[in-house]
């Protein structure tokens, strides 16, 4: 991704992030048209239909990822994240 080290939310803040978006976002004059969604395994061509796939994807994805990080840290063992302590 050319822009990962621009919005990369570890180096940057939310506010400065958002603010390099609508940057860029009035460097470039272009607007982008979805014809058609796939959403489980469903095609959608109406923009209504396109607009909500959109929508419900993002409003979901933030709990889908809890729930997926939360179910593989249950099978973490702590101990895999030790560092190598020298004791003199």
């Amino acid at each position: 991704m050319q822009y990962k080290e621009k919005f990369d939310t570890r180096t940057n803040s939310v506010k400065k992030t958002l603010e390099k978006f609508k940057k860029k976002k009035k460097k470039s004059n272009y607007k982008t048209n979805i014809s058609k969604l796939i959403v489980n395994g469903s095609i959608l061509t109406d923009k209504l239909n396109i607009s909500n796939g959109i929508n419900n994807y993002f409003s979901t994805i933030g709990e889908k990822l809890d729930q997926e990080l939360r179910r593989k840290s249950n099978n973490l063992n702590p101990f895999d994240f030790k560092s190598t302590v020298c004791t003199n």
